[in-house]
């Protein structure tokens, strides 16, 4: 019950879950996801994913609070429930945060475990996966070279991407289609080609 207390808190405005950080809430929610009970781990990141929907301050306290291994690990839970809160907590993060914040999500090894979010019924959870992935795109496309790109090529979740283009919703095909558009296919609108070594 208090779990679920300090999870709604958190979802209230950015000033109130300041107070919440500065009260030291973080360190208490790391201390308890070594807990094996799943509806203490999905309150443990839908509280993390109401936090990471805050101020790029808020989302950098999550990030130092070293709770993105542990998302990371959770996105590969056997509770959908779990899977779900970690994948909102983690795509708060690259959509609401700086290109350093998605770069330190992608190194900690996000970026796989999202693509199976896709295909599920949620529509907003898929949603939010989207964008979240075209923003991970964007970051990597101020390199020389994406290697985002090339790492959804590499990993053969490329499809994920095709797939969702005749996803029933507009908001998703049309972000997929942007996806495929701006990272995929050369000026010619043919198939980019990525070297898979």
């Amino acid at each position: 019950m208090a779990l679920a207390c300090v999870g709604n808190i958190v979802a209230g405005p950015d000033d109130v879950t300041q107070q919440m950080l500065d009260c030291g809430v973080l360190p208490v929610l790391g201390a308890i996801v070594n807990n094996d009970d799943g509806e203490i781990h999905r309150q443990v990141a839908w509280a993390l994913a109401n936090i990471a929907a805050g101020s790029e301050a808020q989302i950098a306290a999550v990030l130092a609070a070293d709770t993105v291994p542990w998302l990371v690990r959770s996105l590969q839970d056997n509770e959908f429930a779990v899977v779900r809160e970690a994948a909102w907590a983690l795509c708060n993060a690259v959509l609401g945060g700086t290109d350093d914040h998605v770069r330190r999500i992608v190194a900690a090894g996000a970026m796989p475990w999202l693509f199976p979010l896709l295909e599920c019924d949620e529509m907003n959870t898929v949603l939010v996966v989207i964008e979240a992935l075209e923003n991970i795109l964007r970051v990597g496309g101020l390199d020389e070279v994406n290697a985002y790109a090339e790492m959804i090529v590499q990993g053969g979740w490329l499809p994920c991407i095709r797939a969702a283009q005749d996803h029933p919703h507009q908001l998703v095909y049309k972000c997929a289609q942007a996806i495929m558009l701006v990272y995929f296919y050369d000026e010619d609108g043919g198939a980019v080609q990525v070297d898979p070594n």
